[in-house]
């Protein structure tokens, strides 16, 4: 006998969604300290007053303007998290199974998306340890699911879309290294793995999704001719494609 749908209850789709909101407003604080040159230690310290951190984990999470340098776009930030918190809740109609777990791990994709893209945005680059943190989650929440739903495919399904974008996408960075880096090849290979355990179709459309997203900021940056022209971060349209490309797939 087939096993009945499970759907999410308003309240707890309205509570996922705060949950997710009330996370991310702490992600532009962590990425201020993050976004430095290669090789550099976090900030420790405001770069324009020279204020310090709170010395511990507080630090990393202070919401009170304390200095010149704190975020003050937190909010539009946790919004944009709790809208699309709930919309990844209401696109999974069926959380029976491994299904809820994979919807935990796109949950957690885009908290930990947006801390890469506010970091790309700053010092255009998406810092490998991160990224990986970020495919080591999305490998176990398929191994997890495909073990749930006894699907060792799904797994199987997981690794191959991240190889295939992975190489296009390194193709892309041999041929244009200007244009995109190494950070976005890795960060590409995880999205698509992400994407492939819903499908090819999501996978498909997550290629296209990116550049249809960042081609009218590209022409903003040649027609104001602005110092960054040729060098627009890529991380946070790969991000952006690859959500939009899972809520518009069938789930």
């Amino acid at each position: 006998m087939a096993e009945s749908p499970t759907e999410l209850p308003l309240g707890l789709i309205l509570a996922i969604a705060a949950a997710s909101g009330a996370t991310a407003a702490w992600w532009p604080q962590v990425a201020y300290r993050l976004a430095v040159a290669q090789g550099e230690s976090p900030r420790t310290a405001c770069s324009v007053c020279g204020t310090p951190f709170t010395v511990g984990w507080r630090g990393w999470f202070q919401l009170a303007a304390s200095c010149c340098a704190s975020p003050d776009h937190r909010w539009i930030v946790g919004l944009l998290a709790a809208i699309t918190g709930a919309a990844l809740c209401w696109r999974t109609a069926d959380t029976s199974g491994g299904r809820a777990v994979l919807l935990a791990g796109w949950l957690l994709l885009v908290q930990a998306g947006i801390l890469l893209s506010l970091i790309d945005l700053a010092v255009r680059r998406l810092p490998t340890r991160l990224v990986g943190a970020l495919a080591a989650i999305v490998i176990v929440c398929a191994g997890f699911a495909a073990w749930l739903e006894d699907r060792p495919q799904l797994l199987l399904a997981t690794m191959a879309g991240g190889l295939v974008v992975g190489t296009l996408y390194l193709l892309l960075a041999l041929l244009t290294p200007s244009q995109v880096g190494m950070g976005d090849v890795r960060l590409a290979a995880t999205l698509g793995a992400a994407l492939a355990a819903s499908g090819w179709q999501a996978v498909a459309l997550s290629l296209m999704l990116p550049y249809l997203l960042a081609f009218p900021f590209a022409v903003a940056q040649v027609r104001h001719r602005t110092a960054q022209a040729g060098h627009l971060p890529f991380g946070p349209f790969l991000v952006a494609g690859a959500v939009l490309a899972y809520l518009l797939t069938p789930g």
